[in-house]
């Protein structure tokens, strides 16, 4: 049942499992003690007997909390006991448990989404690999085609029509490159589409009139610097599940950085070019 819930497309049922392979392991480890110290261990001049259960509760809350990378599975093995007597050194076990599996290897959920190559987003530790001396301004992708309000409209068809990308930067001007917004580019075709074919006579049509008209645009509610550290930015990325971020210096749109960019950085900085 294990292998066949590990191997199905979408893996599911592997934590009770590996929780109690790890109550096992952790129970033969209290057996082994027991019979070796038969009379329990004497600290302090008192007899402490060995509990073959406690090891069976710490195994498992350590082992499953190894596989997975969390610390709450020590809360799991509480609430299915109903006592909290082997707090301390459940505890202990699983942040020693930790401590050593985030060091070896990755989770088993992070293992499973490589192994079928969907999109991951690689674990750093900013300390051990420099991730704080290394900045956006170093990986972002400096080629960002911006939309400007005084954009003529003959000059955004051209642009939306050569470019395959799902939204653009709007700025406040062309000289400017004030970031002010973000257009859909499903909303922009639509609203070009939509303009009346008759326009005023010597009358010029810009970008701004097709906003003025109703076309959506989207506020900016999350940008980058480009100071902004390689260990922040991954923070924001993991924790938001974003998938692109604009980045502006003193307002202006100089750059964009999204999972492509943050990746590659990331791999350079773990296996640097010789």
């Amino acid at each position: 049942m294990l292998i066949l819930a590990t191997t199905v497309p979408m893996p599911a049922g592997y934590f009770m499992p590996v929780f109690i392979m790890g109550a096992a392991v952790g129970r033969l480890l209290g057996e082994a003690l027991s019979v070796a110290f038969p009379e329990g261990i004497v600290v302090g001049g008192e007899v402490n007997p060995i509990m073959p259960g406690g090891y069976a509760l710490a195994g498992a809350a350590a082992f499953s909390g190894a596989v997975t990378h969390t610390i709450s599975t020590a809360l799991l093995a509480f609430e299915l006991t109903g006592q909290i007597v082997h707090a301390l050194p459940v505890l202990m076990a699983v942040l020693a448990a930790n401590v050593v599996s985030q060091n070896c290897q990755p989770s088993f959920y992070d293992g499973t989404i490589m192994a079928k190559k969907l999109p991951y987003l690689p674990r750093i530790r900013g300390r051990q690999i420099g991730s704080y001396p290394a900045t956006v301004e170093h990986f972002m992708n400096r080629n960002l085609t911006t939309l400007a309000k005084d954009m003529p409209l003959e000059e955004v068809v051209r642009v939306v029509t050569s470019t395959d990308v799902s939204q653009y930067p709007l700025v406040e001007t062309r000289e400017s490159q004030t970031l002010v917004g973000i257009v859909e580019k499903t909303h922009l075709v639509q609203a070009l589409q939509s303009q009346p074919a008759s326009w005023a006579p010597g009358r010029e049509r810009f970008l701004q009139d097709i906003l003025a008209g109703g076309c959506p645009t989207q506020p900016v509610t999350l940008q980058l610097s480009p100071e902004t550290s390689l260990y922040q930015a991954h923070s924001l990325f993991e924790l938001l599940t974003l998938q692109a971020l604009f980045v502006t210096s003193r307002g202006r749109a100089v750059g964009s950085v999204s999972w492509a960019e943050l990746k590659k950085a990331i791999s350079t900085l773990i296996n640097p070019p010789k």
